[in-house]
């Protein structure tokens, strides 16, 4: 259902707009997020791509929602199988929630989530654990008990120790 409302917004705007309007980014970007969620990660890439490209036309390389979208792109191209690719895109997220946010933002520790993953996948499980011990750190410090997001770090965290044999 969200997939289905959001095609036709973005439908609607792209009837509205001209190509690259500030608004369609945030638009674009929720429709790269619904549609990575559901398992269409080429479409989503696709999406956040020409998502990015209106942030930096219209908002500059300091503007955060910039570095939410990369950070998706990064969690895409994971789910494609593209690790290395995914590796420089959540290292450009972090460095640039690092420059502009700092991590408290609730999104820099998503981000670690996903470098998490990442490295894990790569083969570099010991930075892997440290970077999800990072996160969930982060999580419990900025999070209220039993959230959703620390969960998922934990879930994340746990795939890498099974990884490593640490039952």
């Amino acid at each position: 259902e969200a997939r289905t409302a959001q095609t036709a917004l973005v439908t609607e705007l792209r009837s509205t707009l001209s190509p690259g309007d500030a608004l369609l980014a945030p638009s674009l970007t929720l429709l790269g997020s619904i549609q990575m969620e559901s398992g269409s990660a080429a479409d989503a890439m696709s999406s956040l791509k020409e998502a990015e490209a209106a942030y930096r036309q219209n908002y500059g390389p300091d503007y955060l929602p910039l570095y939410d979208n990369i950070r998706l792109q990064a969690q895409t191209a994971y789910l494609l199988g593209d690790y290395a690719g995914a590796r420089s895109l959540i290292d450009t997220t972090l460095a640039g929630y690092r420059k502009n946010a700092g991590p408290k933002y609730i999104s820099f520790a998503t981000a670690l989530t996903i470098d998490g993953l990442i490295l894990n996948k790569l083969g570099d499980k010991k930075t892997a654990e440290t970077t999800l011990y990072e996160a969930l750190k982060l999580r419990q410090e900025n999070l209220p008990p039993d959230h959703f997001m620390t969960a998922l770090t934990k879930g994340a965290l746990g795939e890498v120790l099974m990884d490593q044999k640490k039952y």
